[in-house]
């Protein structure tokens, strides 16, 4: 294999970079008024055995972490970078880098903005909410917590009228996003010491014989990764922040996700199987509509989403493999309301939120061309789920919030509890405790695939 995923990888970076080629680095490093950076001692100690959970090659791991989010402002124009990234002491997986951000922006007047770069927008509520990475793609380091980063490309954004707003984005490129890190030994697929990362069948029974498999990456085109047409449109009438708004929004583009098309064939001089993995783009239309608003202390939004699958281009392709593309329409609604809970003494500075979805199409997803059936859920998350949180800042020093997600149709469940505390205005101390519902049907829910990742997280963090 001649290249592999560390070469997309920098480039990834190199487009994101070079899109914000007017910013001035130097300057955004610099700790000033408007910037924030900030740097953690993070470890996340797994509970479970790593001798029990396949998932897991050892229980703590330990990081140094490190975020930036730098804004200038000139006359008629600003710019902003924001990046995350790592560097794993005991573990490979925890090192990582990511821009969610990077864009210059001109203001031709106080209605009308021309930006270019990298820059996150609220496309669907519903989207950044459940974290699917529909819109904008994610950054997958944590399987419970990815973050969502923006789309790179030409932002138009037009006031016309002050309950009218326009967004548009156009761009021959784009990133899409990355989740647990590969590692290849002489061109072969190894096991990685991420606790997300799921080992793939090591064996496969051949005329009655178990045959070893060994898992090869083909060459990477960068080109039909990344250049590929993305446009997008938004209209929003009301302000999202008022009584009452609505908004419509459609886009053209790559899915977020890379997909794989997998090649499959015996090795006859050491009777090995051998797995090609071709990577592979797709394309989707996008569709949303939501409306919501502020009431009696209530803030609330409905949403409705539909994605149609178009089929990968595989000309290339020699007959007899699969892959994991989905072809055909998805549908998903979904309400979130949150309340601040005055009436209370106790809980006067505190806030609860309730968040539902479903998808309302119950057939899978098809892969037609092979026949192959992929249920949607393990694609795009919950089929159908409630969640519940609570915000609660103690006394300006403490800070406490939980959430709990369950699945309706599943017995997948994740209970999350976080809690920090202010040590100065610089330092900040804080711990998180999920909890995962180890289902016994690991291959047909969302969370049992990792047998429990039950953890708790320490870190303190400096903000300079």
């Amino acid at each position: 294999m001649k290249k592999n995923s560390r070469a997309l990888f920098h480039l990834i970076c190199i487009s994101s970079f070079s899109a914000f080629t007017s910013f001035n680095t130097s300057e955004a490093l610099a700790s000033k008024e408007g910037d924030t950076i900030s740097a953690a001692f993070q470890t996340n100690y797994y509970l479970q055995d790593p001798l029990k959970n396949s998932a897991l090659t050892q229980n703590a791991f330990t990081s140094i972490n490190l975020n930036i989010e730098a804004h200038r402002y000139w006359f008629k124009s600003q710019a902003k970078i924001e990046s995350k990234g790592a560097v794993g002491l005991n573990c490979r997986s925890c090192t990582y880098f990511e821009i969610s951000e990077a864009f210059y922006s001109y203001n031709a007047d106080e209605q009308n903005r021309l930006t270019i770069g990298r820059k996150k927008h609220s496309w669907s509520y519903l989207d950044s909410y459940w974290k699917l990475g529909l819109w904008q793609p994610r950054f997958i380091q944590d399987e419970l917590r990815p973050l969502e980063s923006g789309l790179i490309g030409i932002h138009f954004e037009l006031h016309p009228k002050n309950s009218l707003h326009f967004n548009a984005v156009l761009s021959p490129i784009s990133i899409p996003e990355r989740g647990t890190q590969l590692s290849f030994q002489n061109d072969r697929l190894i096991r990685g010491d991420s606790p997300w990362f799921i080992e793939p069948p090591q064996k496969v029974s051949i005329i009655g014989k178990n045959t070893e498999v060994d898992y090869q990456l083909a060459d990477i085109n960068e080109e039909k990764i990344l250049f590929n047409p993305t446009i997008a449109l938004q209209f929003t009438i009301g302000d999202q922040n008022s009584r009452g708004w609505s908004k419509f929004a459609y886009a053209f583009k790559p899915k977020n996700q890379i997909g794989a098309y997998f090649q499959p064939y015996l090795q006859l001089s050491s009777l090995r199987a051998v797995v090609e993995i071709h990577p592979e783009t797709q394309f989707t239309h996008n569709v949303g509509f939501e409306f919501g608003g502020s009431e009696y202390g209530f803030d609330y939004w409905l949403s409705t989403q539909g994605v149609r699958y178009l089929e990968p281009n595989r000309n290339q392709r020699e007959p007899g493999g699969f892959s994991d593309a989905l072809l055909g329409d998805l549908y998903l609604g979904g309400i979130y309301i949150s309340k601040k809970l005055t009436e209370f003494s106790w809980f006067k500075r505190a806030s609860a939120s309730f968040g539902w979805i479903h998808q309302f199409n119950n057939t899978e997803l098809v892969d037609q061309e092979q026949g192959v059936s992929f249920n949607s859920t393990l694609k795009q998350g919950y089929s159908s789920a409630i969640k519940t949180g609570i915000s609660w800042p103690v006394a300006g020093l403490w800070n406490f919030s939980g959430n709990y997600t369950r699945g309706i149709q599943s017995s997948d469940s994740v209970l999350s509890f976080e809690s920090s505390y202010v040590q100065s205005e610089n330092l900040t101390v804080s711990i998180i405790f999920d909890f995962l519902s180890d289902s016994s049907k690991p291959e047909s829910s969302i969370w049992g695939r990792y047998r429990g990742n039950d953890r708790v997280i320490g870190s303190f963090s400096y903000v300079f």
